[in-house]
């Protein structure tokens, strides 16, 4: 079997080489009868001529192919990104986060009374963005974040208490008292080229503080109504000295007359000082003014009051809608005291009468 094997393979190849079927046959005269059929069935298969494929085959074939390996790439893709499975990779990112907070908290409190332009600066608010993200209740993180909005004032101030020239960021309401314009109880001042907010408008500001005691703003924005920033610290408001009598605080105003039209109003108690307050970012004068309530920024205020000539409005009663937070009554010391315009106590409200009429009698039966 394996001489015949050898026999047809060197038959095949001298017919190959263009020797004749009988002259290949005649090496092996043996084996002949065998061989033959074979090297006809050979040279036959030889001369059938295959037809080629057409344009179409091709092109339908090698889409074939580029497909099959654009799937076969693709699937290495997959199985290379599913190394660390989805488990594992929430699991890493939380020891992560647990490394960070074990070997990051003596830097975060070094750097908890950076201000803005300083080295640790930057670690201080990479902190607090970490402490937000890791708080899932809404309203505490709500919570948190008004404490970093009071802190960026607060900032602010010391700023510019030492005079220097930083680049801030901080959001508060805008107002314009006296001529001059505040966010939230800071100075700031505007250029000439951006348009001024309305007064009480909620707003966002990136400025530069400097040694003059103020902000330059570089751009103002407002935000979107029901947004919540901080009130900041009261605006000490100007009187001017006008026609009339002399008010507890030394500043005169002009005394109601007897046919006064009197006007109700409600709002948000926006600033307090000791000579007025800011009402949805109306300056109101108090003018024997009765208090109800505790005042303080923020709280809601129902407010009754009379225009004199010039425009302003001088309140003569005030009641608070709701109740200040630990502290915030501080603010309102010189407002729940009536500022007298004229000698007349009496329309103080009738637990300030019964203090004034007390004290009558007791000076009295001191000079007896």
């Amino acid at each position: 079997m394996i001489k015949i094997f050898d026999a047809l393979e060197i038959c095949l190849q001298e017919l190959e080489n263009g020797e004749s079927m009988e002259t290949v046959l005649a090496r092996f005269p043996e084996l002949a009868g065998e061989l033959r059929p074979i090297l006809k069935t050979s040279l036959a298969a030889k001369n059938m001529s295959a037809p080629e494929p057409s344009a179409d085959t091709v092109r339908r074939g090698r889409a074939r192919l580029m497909q099959r390996v654009a799937e076969m790439r693709e699937t290495k893709g997959v199985t290379r990104k599913r190394v660390i499975p989805a488990f594992q990779r929430l699991a890493l990112s939380f020891a992560l986060t647990a490394m960070l907070l074990l070997s990051g908290t003596g830097l975060a409190n070094a750097s908890a009374s950076a201000l803005p332009g300083e080295s640790l600066y930057p670690v201080k608010r990479t902190w607090e963005d970490l402490r937000l993200l890791l708080i899932f209740n809404k309203e505490a993180r709500n919570l948190l974040e008004d404490q970093y909005e009071y802190e960026r004032l607060q900032e602010v101030d010391e700023l510019l208490v030492e005079g220097r020239h930083e680049t801030i960021q901080i959001a508060g309401v805008f107002m314009q008292v006296n001529g001059r314009n505040y966010v939230s109880g800071i100075q700031v001042i505007l250029p000439s080229e951006l348009q001024l907010p309305a007064n009480g408008t909620a707003v966002a500001l990136t400025g530069r503080t400097n040694a003059q005691g103020y902000v330059e703003i570089i751009t103002i924005d407002p935000l979107p109504d029901g947004s919540v920033v901080p009130v900041g610290k009261p605006v000490e408001l100007e009187l001017g000295t006008e026609p009339g009598t002399e008010s507890g605080s030394g500043s005169k105003i002009q005394a109601p007359e007897s046919d006064t039209k009197y006007y109700a109003m409600d709002g948000t108690l926006e600033a307090i000082s000791s000579t007025a307050l800011i009402v949805n970012g109306l300056a109101i004068y108090p003018d024997n003014m009765q208090v109800k309530g505790e005042l303080c920024p923020g709280i809601h205020v129902d407010v009754k009051g009379y225009f004199v000539e010039d425009g302003r409005f001088y309140v003569t009663k005030v009641e608070a809608k709701g109740s200040c937070s630990s502290g915030g009554g501080d603010n309102n010391t010189n407002i729940n005291d009536c500022s007298n315009t004229n000698d007349d106590k009496n329309n103080c409200d009738g637990d300030i009468e019964d203090d004034h009429e007390k004290d009558d009698g007791g000076n009295d039966n001191g000079d007896d």
